[in-house]
């Protein structure tokens, strides 16, 4: 596995203890998705070497995540590609699988 990389059992257990703490989860609060493609060009930036991600809140006070490209400086690429996690949100839309059982 790489330097970042965790197992599946790892990750059950981590979004577990984090869930564990949420009482009544808003929509959104267990995850999101991006698309592939958009964070491709995210990644693909002159000078981008990282991703960074930052929890907001969209106008419905649901919470999001935010990606920005990360330059070699460690400054945020402000001028660069923006992304908000994309819909469906989880909860609702949370999908059948290990991560969500």
């Amino acid at each position: 596995m790489g330097i970042h990389q965790i197992s599946l059992d790892e990750a059950k257990k981590m979004i577990e203890r984090h869930r564990s703490k949420i009482s009544k989860p808003r929509m959104g609060e267990y995850g999101g998705r991006f698309n592939k493609d958009e964070v491709l060009e995210l990644l693909n930036q002159k000078e981008c070497l990282y991703m960074r991600y930052y929890h907001g809140e969209n106008e419905n006070g649901e919470p999001v995540i935010i990606l920005i490209g990360v330059d070699k400086n460690d400054k945020d690429m402000e001028n660069g590609k923006i992304l908000e996690e994309s819909n469906p949100p989880c909860p609702p839309n949370c999908p059948p699988g290990a991560l969500n059982s």
